[in-house]
C-alpha cells in the first residue's frame, strides 16, 4: 500500500472550526502483489514515490482476515 506521510486538513465548519487536523500514514491505495504459502518468498513490487509518500507491506490471511505482520518499506536515497 502506499501511503502520504502527513495530510492537514481545515476544519471549516462544526465546533472544531477554523482548527487544523493532521493525520500520517494517509494510506492512499492498497493492492495485492502475490499469494504467500507459509515459505520464504521474494515479490517484486514497483512503486515510485513521490516526496512525502511511503509505502507498507501487510501479510494478511485471505481478506478478511487477520493481520500476519506488516513493515514499512526501508526509505531509498537518490
Amino acid at each position: 500500500m502506499t501511503f502520504l506521510d502527513r495530510r492537514s486538513t481545515v476544519v471549516r465548519a462544526g465546533e472544531n472550526r477554523g482548527k487544523t487536523l493532521v493525520n500520517r500514514r494517509v494510506v492512499m491505495a492498497a493492492e495485492p502483489v502475490g499469494e504467500w504459502n507459509g515459505t520464504a518468498r521474494t515479490f517484486d513490487v514497483p512503486v515510485t514515490l513521490a516526496d512525502g509518500e511511503g509505502c507498507a507491506v501487510i501479510v494478511q490471511s485471505r481478506a478478511p482476515g487477520p493481520v500476519l505482520g506488516a513493515a514499512v518499506c526501508p526509505k531509498t536515497g537518490s
